[in-house]
């Protein structure tokens, strides 16, 4: 059989068509075109393993959140447009990421809304005004995720018109994140109308801390509990995560595991590669003789393969090594 199973219609012309649906499920949602039009795809995310830490930024998003659905009377009264914007900023691993995906499973588990991943300004206006017309009071949560990138790759006039809710807005939260509000222009952090709530991310302070340990270390003495969240401090939940991977699953030493993950966060350049090396070749030509100076460098020091090369040339013309070395010097 083939896919059609009905009629769409439209004045005085009809297409076949395929199962419809009357209602967009409340969930998370890309929002995508192709030739045959306007199209929402549904995303999946796992929620189970989240934790939801009482009295932190994060914790603070979804509360505002929360109660912004329970006001829009109030709004209304006053005339004001039902919406709101909420900016998390901080820096990589403060857990951003953790709450937009909380919040994402309270909105389809307590509000039946639904969640939009901002894809540009035009197609976002298109979709949304589709689903006002087909959902007049959904409530409704656009994520933009490092914002900072989203504000290069879009018209500012739309976007901040927007924001402003000029395009008849309502019902709706902003809820965007960056890890660099410097890159970030005035009319974006310092206008009320367009991101009500700037909300600081920083790491999980010791509380949070021991929350997260206590489940993961559920048959430890509380010492050793106590230590895990001292040695912690100033660390995200995904490094004491993979602490807890190296010692308890991979069974590395708690210290090497300790240290490992502390110096993840030292800076890293491709100029300590050239550094190394140089200061390798000195060490090795120091230590090497004078016939085989130039052959013990470019073994140590050049490429591999290039130094096998180098070597079967000698050998088939004769040459020396430091006739080799001024032919490549």
């Amino acid at each position: 059989m083939g896919k059609f199973i009905q009629w769409t219609s439209y004045n005085n012309d009809y297409y076949p068509a395929g199962p419809v649906a009357k209602d967009l499920p409340p969930g998370y949602y890309n929002i995508n075109q192709s030739m045959s039009g306007l199209y929402f795809t549904r995303k999946e995310i796992k929620t189970e393993s989240l934790f939801r830490f009482p009295d932190t930024s994060g914790d603070k998003v979804i509360n505002e959140i929360n109660n912004f659905w329970s006001l829009e009377s109030k709004f209304r009264d006053n005339g004001l447009p039902y919406k709101r914007g909420i900016l998390m900023y901080g820096p990589p691993g403060s857990g951003k990421t953790s709450v937009i995906r909380i919040v994402i499973d309270e909105m389809v588990s307590k509000h039946d809304g639904i969640i939009i991943e901002f894809p540009s300004i035009y197609l976002f206006k298109e979709a949304y005004e589709a689903l006002r017309e087909i959902h007049p009071n959904v409530r409704i949560i656009v994520l933009m995720e490092d914002l900072d990138q989203v504000m290069n790759h879009t018209s500012q006039p739309d976007m901040l018109n927007l924001l402003d809710g000029v395009y008849r807005i309502h019902n709706v939260i902003f809820l965007a994140t960056t890890n660099y509000p410097e890159k970030l222009k005035s009319n974006i952090m310092n206008r009320p109308t367009r991101f009500d709530k700037k909300i600081f991310m920083g790491m999980p302070n010791e509380e949070a801390r021991r929350i997260f340990i206590k489940n993961k270390l559920v048959n430890d003495d509380v010492s050793i509990i106590d230590q895990w969240v001292k040695d912690t401090k100033g660390m995200s939940i995904a490094h004491i995560k993979e602490l807890f991977i190296a010692n308890r699953i991979l069974n590395e030493p708690y210290s090497v595991a300790l240290e490992t993950i502390s110096r993840m966060g030292e800076f890293i350049s491709s100029s300590e590669f050239d550094e190394y090396q140089s200061k390798s070749c000195k060490i090795q030509e120091s230590k090497s003789n004078h016939k085989d100076r130039h052959s013990s460098i470019l073994e140590s020091c050049g490429n591999g393969n290039v130094y096998k090369s180098l070597r079967r040339a000698m050998k088939r013309t004769g040459s020396g090594p430091e006739d080799i070395a001024r032919a490549i010097s």
